[in-house]
């Protein structure tokens, strides 16, 4: 088509593009129509976890503010309305040098010269100073150290007041025009500029200084030396504060409480992110993100629309927020916000939000779980924030900023701190302002516009560090890229790959059926297909998972594609999918190339992963709806609905339509998905393992809807189940080791491998004579096996066959022969000869089952506790990160102390007290003269300020007062400075005004008005006096350093509850897996298990606690500070003691809780600071409200808080840590200071009393006194005590299931179990067991009965779930339990194995009641659970050695019995790997040697060989043969029917609750009439007429249902159980000489799995031991079995 008629088509659809254009604005409108339809998705997601956003979300958000405010409400002492002027005495000079310390002052100045000697000695007569008390030095180092030796030799009768002085412009003998000095003092100078109130007093704090007097003599001297003693007058100097103006007084605790609301905003960012993180990281632990994936949503898209949907929602929260902070607060109160901008705010906190969001994305993206995420991020903030209170010196705030794009926490502080910051400004955060800095201390950088561009970058940081990192660590279900995947080159489509000429599929091999050329057509074309991957990057090592496949999969049929794992399978289909791209080789699709169409492919695909993959909080409809319109972009709303009502029809879910998934049964989850992959019409469907985990009742409904579906699409199917692919493939392909080994039908095989014979399987009595057989039906047979009343032969498929068939039919009684079934070779056996290699056998006869003496007694007890310690020492040894963390996390708490007292640096930097210190100030300047008015307008203006002079007969104060009314905001923040000059003839009266709120107004006062005077005097402008103060460096050994109990306290616990939390993860984990169950049942002693757990742990935890006593120590001397001494060290030591000792069967108890590893862990990391945080708040609160009745409900909780061994910690700690430092500041003081401090008549310090003398007190306090503001370090460790014995008790209630007897006994309930309608045999079993029951009651002699459970019920609420079964286990002899999902077999092994309790009935092992003697009937019970319960960081050889020992097996036969059962269960090549290594199928091996090592007498098997490959499968069915003829009994339960007919001797089948028939497998069969089965194989070309003729004379001829029908095969179910061998084999050998067509048939007996339908479809037609022939037909009719 020429480009004119596009042209013309474009414009008949009513618009014009070019043809790029075009495909451009097409690609737009589909991203933005996926991007619509996620943002739609996740606000439903988000409206059904309402939990979450609107309670935790919302709730908690505005709630914490809401707190926050309330605490500021409390402490605030409300707004006091100034309604008047208020102005302030002026201070004479002469007041200010009275105030002078003369007698303490020790005076050092440098450098020294003989003009500074003569300057200083005036300026010490101006401070009335002795002339000893004035010293000079050459330097400021100098000068330094002479002043620290004077604080080090003080006088006898006072402490000394050292000054330093420091003359930085004066070089030589003469004084220069810019005077600079600096003075030095003890007193340490704020760094702000302003007081945080609105009419403050801070400037007035330098009162105390005795730099003020300083200052005043040195600017007088000089003004006289410059002057030269020019004046004729006197000169008299005042300073005045500035007058105010009517206004609202704000108490200091409000300014703390608007602080706090950075803190409270913290936890809000941090409690809402952990929510907003889940969101993604349950799509990523699901799977569905690549489910997704698959449909064309990229990952960062998926991602994308959760923040973008989370910000919007943010909105719900913070607007809210931001409008408590602006408007709704009480009259009496200031709002928070009273100036700034609320959207400039909103936006910070959106941005922050965002990026906060962001942060939490991308930790979360390193982990599978969503719960390490939560944990992750909560530690990470909990972190920081410590770092960020610690850090207080200005070089690490600096760096904090930066730090901020990565941590958000350091952010979000420096945000509430300007938005402080201008509030008390009086102007607020707004756009002119934003991007200047309101906080005085802060760098240039730090204003509110930078945090918000630090914002956006980080947000844009993590969120693409979150996508790269989900590439590299997709989680299960992801295909891992490379970690430089980014810089890798895509492979390229090649031009001739788009017209590829299909060569002929294979050569001719004997393994692939061929397909005559047209008769079919290929849906799926694949050649020469190859994937490698490098499993490591810098060794370079390859895989090679597909190794040149080339294949065709066609349409209108379904491929079951088989394999070892390991075999290609999940590659191909990822490649199939889009997940992944080929190596090498092509796929075509429908005829498009995947790789240069794969959007257009993806849309052609359905997906149906091997788990449940689905939205958890969307409902079925809205799955299909979702996926619908992600595929189907051509169809209108209501077509995609009419097509969702179609397909959930056919998918039987109609009457689920609006049922989220935990409302569906696994069968109808895997119905979902398979229409979720239907959906959008998809041609090609890829299910992988569509059935895996389900009961064969579900099995065939899921069938049923495969097989509908396979008459329009391209299927292909993987599968374990070898019965399912015989099934459902049209064809079978089956894979090993990246290769294709052979290809074609069922049938195809079968004949192919099956050698031309028939097995026929007999179950027999004692009796039977394979030569009787033999010679019975005149055929040589082959034995293939023989034993346990049962055998199998192998019958040649001759002319004869259906003739002695009947013979054994007619002959069954003779020949001892209780049941018979016929069969051919299975699908498994053919895939287990094609993949068969060495090693899949397991050695059962070379390594016999060994006997031995158990060990007993108190040999036994070591024995096990020495093995628990063995084990545990492994998995300490094996999982270093939790032992390192646990050891080593509390020693962190010492590097914050470093950290708080190291950032507290004696190079305090020089603060400058000169105007410029204060930009774009303003003055107000009056004199009785005009050229003083001048020079002091000059001099402001010289310092960077500009000043007004008052030419009005208003005063200076009254022209203030004006300028305040007229504008508040620049009078608070600008006017520093003011003067007013009043000359007569012999006095100048110089009156400077400060501002109040201007923390360096006073000093910069007088400087102005010294600049002044000496440039009037001097009639020289350029002179100026420039002053700075600076602190003198700290004396440790003298000053006595305040130190902040609460804050140590606080540190120490924050690293000390998740270390405490790391030993969880041990117990933890044994509780999780079922592995505690496991070794519960051994017999071995629960004190042995918590006993070797607890010793183990607290020695590791003493190790711990000796490094942190061992850092505290080092720090302390590091510092100086002498706190901890002897005494103090053992009584910390005790304390911590005492906290693990309390803390640990803390941690054991929760365990039995049995939640999720770091939910757990966040529990108790959190919950001690949640908890403290509660009782403060509790505390101020007792302090505010005046109620006894309060008071007596505080004195409870705060004793039940006491109990927690975190808050006893707390509590102790804090008491102790007050004490230590009390007591090591007396130990600091000097004999000089204590005589200074206590030769008075009242004694002044608490130290005193103590008698100190030479760094040793005599009388210290005592470190176990009350505490008035909690409990003492006495009480704190009595409760630390007491609470070890309650949950040391805890745990024995917990495992001696001493609340479940309760409640049982409680809630039993007399429920007789009716036997009408109960089958004969049941009956007759039930009666039995009773007999046997009473005997074991009696004591009697015991006979081969190993096992008897009696009338076994169990109720959960009113709902009876097992209904009085009774059944017994012979010696030797394997048992089957089956039953489909919610027959109550679950239930029942959960009570056979003690993990619940009956409510009635009773269970014998040998001779031991579980409800008299449960050590000893689990002691001869192994178990192997369904779910595989191993320590994955334990190896084989760990697991096995652990339960030789709990079994009793003697110590010196343990080597040897471990290593034979690794020989046994073929687990030597992977022995000392860890387990978490181990495939599927050595994983159920090393379960099972767990059960069976020891001997017990009775071994119970859940699923044994679920998700295991045949060929492991078979060898563990070897290995369970083997231990029958040693004499052991098994209880074994499987969806497996084939599994069960192989091991089982006898078997139940359960149906609601109750045994509905029990007997050996063909008895059963034969019992209850199971039919025949007839296959019949048609060529491809087979004739419609032909077909349809065939089908008519079956069903005409026999009694029949037919089950499947397809291209190339007719299966059918003949339901008259007596119809012969014979009439069936002439009747089918008569249709195939007639109709060409049939080019094979086999009539096989019904299998196991047909009889389990037959029950589990139709319970209510059991009666009497029999089903009717209707009910079979009604139940069997469309079944594919």
């Amino acid at each position: 088509m020429d480009r004119t008629t596009l042209r013309s088509e474009a414009r008949s659809r009513g618009r014009f593009y070019p043809i790029g254009e075009q495909k451009n604005n097409n690609k737009m409108t589909n991203m933005m129509r996926i991007f619509t339809l996620l943002l739609k998705k996740n606000l439903t997601v988000r409206k059904k976890k309402w939990g979450q956003t609107y309670l935790i979300q919302i709730g908690i958000s505005v709630g914490l503010f809401l707190l926050a405010e309330l605490i500021r409400l409390l402490a605030d002492e409300g707004i006091t309305v100034i309604n008047h002027d208020t102005y302030h005495d002026p201070k004479n000079s002469i007041e200010i040098l009275q105030n002078f310390p003369r007698r303490s002052a020790v005076i050092h100045y440098t450098p020294q010269f003989a003009t500074t000697k003569d300057f200083m000695e005036s300026v010490r007569l101006c401070l009335k100073v002795q002339e000893s008390n004035v010293f000079g030095s050459p330097d400021e180092a100098t000068m330094l150290a002479e002043i620290a030796r004077d604080q080090s030799i003080e006088k006898e009768d006072e402490l000394i007041t050292p000054i330093g002085i420091v003359f930085e412009t004066i070089v030589n003998d003469s004084l220069p025009t810019i005077f600079k000095y600096k003075i030095r003092t003890s007193f340490e100078f704020r760094r702000g500029l302003y007081d945080p109130l609105e009419n403050g007093d801070d400037a007035d704090l330098v009162d105390d200084d005795p730099m003020l007097p300083v200052q005043i003599c040195l600017d007088k001297v000089f003004i006289e030396k410059m002057s030269k003693n020019k004046t004729a007058y006197d000169t008299t100097m005042f300073i005045q504060q500035m007058p105010y103006p009517p206004y609202n007084k704000i108490g200091l605790a409000d300014y703390i409480g608007a602080q706090a609301l950075a803190e409270f905003a913290r936890l809000m960012l941090v409690i809402v992110t952990c929510v907003e993180m889940t969101f993604p990281a349950n799509e990523k632990n699901i799977g569905i993100n690549i489910l997704m994936s698959v449909n064309g949503v990229k990952n960062q898209t998926n991602l994308l629309s959760w923040l973008v949907t989370g910000a919007i929602w943010s909105t719900s929260y913070l607007l809210p927020i931001v409008l408590l902070l602006k408007f709704f607060y009480p009259p009496h109160v200031a709002p928070f916000l009273d100036h700034g901008n609320p959207f400039i705010v909103w936006l910070a906190l959106l941005l922050q939000t965002i990026q906060t969001f962001c942060f939490g994305y991308h930790l979360s993206s390193y982990f599978w779980k969503p719960s390490y995420g939560v944990f992750a991020v909560f530690m990470a903030s909990g972190l920081m924030n410590t770092v960020k209170n610690f850090a207080t010196g200005s070089g690490i705030k600096h760096i904090l900023l930066y730090a901020g794009i990565f941590s958000p926490n350091f952010l979000l502080d420096r945000i509430f701190n300007e938005i402080n910051a201008y509030e008390r400004q009086l102007t607020g955060v707004g756009f002119l302002n934003m991007f200047v800095v309101g906080a005085s201390d802060s760098s240039p950088e730090a204003s509110i516009g930078v945090m918000l561009i630090f914002s956006i970058i980080g947000a844009i940081f993590h969120f693409y560090m979150a996508i790269y990192i989900h590439s590299i660590r997709p989680g299960k279900y992801g295909v891992k890229q490379h970690p430089l995947f980014c810089f890798q080159r895509s492979n390229k489509v090649q031009e001739n790959q788009t017209h590829l000429a299909f060569e002929e599929l294979q050569v001719e091999k004997k393994e692939f059926e061929s397909v005559p050329e047209g008769s079919l057509e290929p849906g799926i074309r694949i050649r020469g297909l190859k994937k490698s991957y490098t499993t490591d990057w810098i060794k370079k090592t390859t895989v090679h998972a597909l190794k040149g496949v080339s294949i065709d999969f066609y349409k209108s049929q379904i491929t079951a594609l088989l394999g070892h794992n390991g075999a290609g399978k999940t590659t191909m289909m990822s490649i199939l999918s889009g997940l992944v791209s080929s190596t090498e080789g092509v796929v075509f699709i429908d005829g498009k190339n995947i790789q240069a169409d794969p959007e257009t492919i993806r849309k052609n695909i359905g997906l149906c992963p091997q788990v449940n993959i689905v939205f958890p909080d969307l409902n079925v409809f809205e799955q299909l709806v979702f996926f619908g319109t992600l595929k189907a972009d051509n169809k209108s709303t209501k077509q995609l609905e009419e097509e969702i009502e179609i397909l959930l029809s056919k998918v039987n879910l109609s009457d689920k339509k609006y049922a989220l998934p935990d409302q569906l049964s696994g069968g109808q989850k895997r119905r979902l998905c398979l229409a979720m992959a239907v959906i959008g019409d998809a041609n090609v469907l890829i299910l992988d393992e569509p059935t895996s985990g389900m009961d064969a009742e579900s099995k065939r409904e899921v069938w049923d809807i495969i097989l509908k579906m396979r008459g329009y699409k391209t299927i292909l199917i993987s599968t374990h189940d070898m019965e399912e692919a015989d099934i459902l493939g049209d064809r079978i392909a089956i894979m090993h080791s990246g290769q294709l080994k052979s290809y074609g039908t069922a049938m195809f095989l079968k004949n192919l491998y099956g050698d031309g014979q028939v097995e026929v399987t007999l179950s027999v009595d004692p009796g039977c004579n394979v030569a009787k057989i033999s010679e019975e039906i005149e055929i040589n047979v082959n034995v293939l096996s023989e034993g346990d009343g049962k055998i199998v032969l192998a019958i040649p498929k001759t002319e004869s066959l259906p003739e002695a068939l009947d013979k054994l039919e007619s002959s069954k009684k003779k020949l001892g022969i209780t049941g018979m079934s016929v069969s051919i070779i299975t699908l498994e056996q053919v895939f287990l000869k094609i993949t068969k290699e060495e090693g899949d056998e397991m050695d059962t006869i070379n390594n016999p089952i060994r006997t031995f003496e158990k060990e007993s007694g108190f040999t036994y007890f070591m024995q096990t506790f020495w093995g628990y310690l063995i084990k545990k020492f492994a998995y300490a040894r094996k999982n270093p990160w939790s032992f390192w963390i646990s050891l080593l996390l509390p020693c962190c708490a010492s590097l914050l102390l470093l950290l708080a007292f190291g950032a507290k640096t004696n190079n305090e930097k020089p603060i400058k007290l000169t105007l410029n210190a204060y930009s774009s100030s303003k003055a107000l300047v009056k004199s009785s003269g005009p050229s003083l008015s001048a020079i002091y307008s000059n001099t402001i203006r010289d310092f960077g300020g500009k000043a007004t002079i008052i030419d009005s007969q208003n005063s200076v104060t009254t022209s203030l007062l004006n300028f305040a009314k007229e504008n508040k905001v620049v009078y608070r923040n600008k006017m520093i400075v003011s003067a007013e000059f009043n000359r007569t003839a012999n006095n100048l009266l110089a009156n400077g005004f400060y501002s109040g709120t201007a923390i360096r107004g006073i000093p910069i006062t007088i400087n102005c008005i010294s600049n002044t005077l000496v440039k009037h005097l001097t009639d020289n402008e350029a002179i100026q006096i420039h002053i700075s103060s600076q602190q003198l460096p700290k004396n440790d050994n003298k000053e006595a350093q305040s130190t902040d109990a609460s804050t140590v306290t606080l540190s120490m616990i924050i690293f000390l509850a998740p270390a405490i939390a790391f030993y969880v993860t041990h117990p933890l984990s044994e509780a999780t897996s079922g592995i505690k169950q496991l070794q519960d049942m051994t017999g071995a002693s629960k004190i042995s298990y918590w006993g070797s757990m607890f010793i183990f742990d607290y020695c590791q935890y003493v190790i711990s606690v000796l490094l942190l006593l061992a850092s505290f120590l080092s720090i302390d001397i590091f510092l100086g500070t002498q706190f901890y001494y002897g005494k103090e060290m053992m009584l910390f030591f005790a304390l911590l003691l005492l906290f693990g000792l309390g803390s640990l069967p803390l941690v054991y108890a929760i365990s039995f809780w049995k939640l999720t590893q770091n939910a757990t862990m966040i529990i108790l990391s959190v919950s001690p600071m949640v908890l403290g945080f509660i009782d403060t708040i509790l505390a101020v609160l007792s302090f505010t409200l005046n109620s006894k009745y309060y008071d007596h409900v505080r004195d409870i909780q705060k004793h039940i808080f006491l109990l927690i061994p975190d808050l006893s910690f707390l509590y102790g700690h804090y008491s102790f840590f007050q004490i230590v430092v009390t007591n090591a500041r007396c130990r600091r003081m000097t004999d000089n200071i204590i005589h200074a401090l206590c030769s008075g008549p009242i004694a002044i310090d608490e130290c005193c009393s103590m008698e100190c003398s030479g760094g040793v007190c005599k009388k210290p306090k005592s470190y176990f006194e009350s505490n008035f503001l909690g409990p003492s370090l006495g009480d704190s460790m009595f409760y630390m005590v007491v609470s070890s014995v309650i949950f040391f008790a805890l745990i024995f209630i917990f495992e001696q299931q001493i609340i479940d007897k309760i409640l049982i006994k409680i809630r039993r309930q007399n429920l007789q179990t009716s036997t009408i309608g109960m089958d004969e045999l049941v009956q007759n079993e039930k009666e039995i067991v009773g007999q046997e029951v009473q005997k074991r009651v009696d004591n009697t002699v015991e006979n081969d009965n190993v096992f008897l459970a009696h009338e076994l019920k169990k109720n959960y609420g009113k709902l009876q779930v097992v209904k009085g079964i009774s059944f017994r286990v012979k010696e030797g002899e394997c048992f089957g339990l089956l039953g489909v999902n919610g027959a109550g077999k679950s239930t029942t092994f959960k009570m056979l194995t003690g993990i619940e309790l009956p409510h009635d009935g009773t269970m014998y092992l040998k001779n031991y009641g579980i409800h008299n003697n449960r050590g000893k009937y689990l002691a001869e019970m192994g178990y192997c659970p369904q779910q595989d319960a191993i320590i994955d960081t334990l190896n084989a050889w760990d697991h096995l050695n652990l339960f030789a020992r709990l079994r009793g097996v003697p110590t010196s036969q343990i080597h040897f019995v471990v290593r034979n059962w690794i020989i046994k269960l073929n687990l030597t090549a992977c022995a000392s790997q860890p387990s978490a290594t181990y495939s599927g199928g050595n994983r159920r091996r090393l379960n099972i040697a767990m059960a069976l090592i020891g001997n017990p007498a009775l071994v119970l098997m859940d699923e044994p060989t679920t998700g295991v490959d045949p060929a492991a499968r078979r060898s563990l069915w070897n290995t369970l043969k083997a231990c029958q003829e040693f004499g052991q009994s098994i209880i074994l339960t499987s969806h497996s029917m084939e599994e069960c007919e192989v091991l089982c001797n006898r078997l139940v089948i359960m149906v609601k609750g109750q045994i509905v028939c029990v007997g050996a497998v063909q008895e059963l069969k034969q019992r209850f009439g199971a039919g025949y089965n007839i296959h019949v194989k048609l060529s491809t070309v087979s004739r419609d007429d032909d077909i349809q003729e065939i089908k008519r004379r079956i069903e005409s001829g026999i009694s029949c249902q037919k089950m499947d029908e397809n291209s190339g095969f007719l299966g059918y179910h003949v339901t008259d159980s007596q119809v012969s061998w014979t009439f069936m084999y002439d009747l089918m050998n008569t249709l195939k000489n007639t109709y060409s067509c049939i080019e094979d048939f086999a009539v096989l007996s019904s299998t196991l799995e047909q009889l389990f339908i037959q029950f589990a479809r139709a319970p209510d037609d059991i009666g009497n031991g029999e089903l009717s022939r209707n009910s079979w037909r009604n139940t069997s009719s469309g079944s594919p079995v």
